[in-house]
This record gives C-alpha cells, structure tokens and sequence, in this order.
C-alpha cells in the first residue's frame, strides 16, 4: 500500500475519533439542558458535566491542532487558535439558544470545533469506503419521494397517502422491505413503517402540511431517539419527513439533532412536494342568510 494512502486513512480514522468525541461532548451539553429544565437532578450531577464537558472540550482543542498540522491546513489551524483563546478561560460556559423547533443550550467552542470537523469529515469521505450500496439506493429512493409520488399522480393530502406509495415502491425495491415490523419488547414506545432487516434499517414517514406541525414531530423524534438508539437488531433510522411547503430545511433539522445530542445513525431526509388537504366545499346560502346543507341519502 503507498504511503500516501496509508496517510489518508490515518487522517480518515483520526477525523472519524474527533468526531465521536464530539458527538459525545453533544451529549454532555445535553446533559446539561437537562439540568436546566428537569426537576429532581442533584447539583452534583450538573456539577460533574460541567466538569466533564469543559475536560472534553480541552482534549479536543489540543487534538485538533495537531490535526490540521499533519493535513497542512496552516492557516485555518491559526484561524482556530486564535479563535481559540477566547474560550481558553472558562470552556464550560454555555448559552442557549432557539433553532426555530426547541430551545436548547449550546456550547461556543464546541460549535467552532464542529464545525471545522464537519468540513474535514465531507472530505474524508470514501477513503474508508462509503455507504453499502444498498443504503445509497435506499437514500436515493427516500429522497426520491416526490417524484415517486407525482410518478404516480398522487398528491397527498395525508401521511397515509405518502406511506402507501412508498411502501409500494420499496417492496419492489428490497426483496426483504416489510412495513410490518416486530420490535424487541421492553423498548419505549416507537412504531415505525418501515423496515429493511437486511440493512438493520427502520424507516418513520411524517406528513407535514402547516408549520405548527413541526414542533410535534420534532419532539416526537427525539422521544423515538431516546428510546430505540440503543438497539443492535437496528443500527440505522430513517425519519422522511414530506412537506407541503418549505417549513423547514433538512440542515437545519440535523443540526437541531446534533445540538440535542442524539444524531447518531438517525438521519432525516426532508423533502417537499405539492399536497395538503383539500378545502372543505363551501356552504350555499339562502336569501335570509342561511346555510343551505346538502341532502345526505336515505
């Protein structure tokens, strides 16, 4: 193998660490949000996260450096450093902030490394092999949903209708696509539409027709995050969320659920299409003002 590859791999493998150590200082900021909004926990425990995230968050701010010094990235490791010092005095300080769906509290120079690891992991891709072939098709009919529907001449007017069309579409897919899935017992409740054994995939299928619809479902998520992350019969969720009208864009959602701390393999795909319910028809009205109701049969 020449050296150059081998070098590749070592930045692909270093970049993959950062970036679960990351994902796992997400979490003690979660951690803490729940101190904040939670009756009962002890100020021990917030106390100790605080610890914890400041300790994760030095750990990160040396390794980084050393990264993009073996990349050759000299001057965004400047920029950083610089930026860096700002923090440097008290690196487990948090502020909140509201994305547009929930509140949460978020973490200055976790955001900075996140975002710069976030860049580098983009580039990394495929030096460790990329998704199986089956999750690329998968995606691609996932996001593929309008299409599939308009392929059809169905505009959905309801959850039902998107599910029916690609429950359709996905058994003619994946040989093995059942949308009658047994759970393991003892799991909070998550009932999903969708599933692909072979690809320990589960899928969700969220209707959206009105932005007050958003919150629900983005809280209703993150209780299904909370509550089936931790299965080894499934290692990757789906959460396809078609919407009417562009009330929410997908980076922003995985955004949301990285600031919460619960991205993981959970990945939503967003995607937008014509639909929503039809109007109600109108009601006549008589010389007096009065309704005119229609005839209902015998």
């Amino acid at each position: 193998m020449k050296s150059s590859t081998i070098g590749q791999e070592f930045i692909a493998h270093a970049v993959a660490r950062l970036l679960d150590r990351v994902q796992a200082t997400y979490r003690i900021v979660s951690d803490l949000d729940a101190c904040m909004t939670t009756t009962g926990v002890g100020e021990g425990f917030e106390a100790q996260r605080t610890r914890d995230l400041s300790l994760s968050l030095e750990v990160l701010g040396r390794q980084l450096p050393v990264l993009l010094d073996l990349i050759g990235m000299n001057d965004t490791r400047q920029s950083f450093l610089s930026s860096w010092e700002v923090f440097a005095g008290d690196l487990s300080a948090t502020e909140g902030t509201d994305d547009g769906i929930n509140q949460y509290l978020v973490s200055q120079p976790l955001e900075l490394i996140d975002d710069i690891l976030q860049v580098l992991g983009a580039g990394s891709k495929g030096v460790l092999g990329g998704d199986p072939a089956g999750i690329q098709i998968l995606e691609h009919v996932l996001r593929s949903t309008p299409r599939i529907l308009r392929a059809r001449n169905v505009v959905p007017e309801k959850e039902s209708h998107v599910k029916q069309v690609l429950h359709e579409h996905m058994e003619s897919t994946f040989s093995d696509y059942s949308s009658k899935v047994s759970l393991p017992k003892g799991l909070k409740s998550f009932v999903p539409d969708g599933a692909i054994p072979s690809l320990e995939v589960l899928i969700e299928i969220k209707f959206v027709d009105s932005r007050r619809k958003v919150g629900p479902i983005f809280s209703g998520i993150m209780e299904d995050l909370s509550g089936y992350g931790g299965s080894r019969d499934w290692t990757r969720f789906y959460s396809v969320v078609y919407q009417t009208e562009e009330f929410i864009n997908e980076g922003r959602f995985d955004r949301s659920l990285r600031l919460s701390g619960n991205a993981g393999r959970w990945r939503p795909i967003v995607v937008s299409g014509p639909g929503g319910r039809s109007p109600a028809p109108r009601q006549g009205k008589l010389q007096n003002g009065t309704s005119r109701q229609r005839a209902k049969p015998l």
